[in-house]
């Protein structure tokens, strides 16, 4: 009884140790796709979105436009 408990446990652990092997052969490349893919799209991204503004810069715009139609009003 005692011999089939411990060759339950061995069994047992080696099952969890190669399942556990498994799946990390499975997920680190499946893990480092997934980051190289992110890094594309993530450099992608970078190339075709449009520039984001500072709220200072658009301050400076609006008050650059203001004073353009405060001109075209006093002529």
């Amino acid at each position: 009884m005692i011999c089939d408990l411990y060759e339950l446990k061995v069994m047992k652990d080696s099952t969890k140790n190669s399942s556990f092997v498994i799946m990390t052969e499975l997920f680190c490349p499946a893990f480092n796709m997934a980051v190289n893919t992110g890094k594309a799209t993530m450099d992608e991204w970078q190339k075709y979105a449009p520039a984001f503004y500072d709220f200072s810069d658009v301050l400076k715009k609006a008050e650059e436009l203001y004073s353009f139609v405060n001109k075209k009003e006093t002529k």
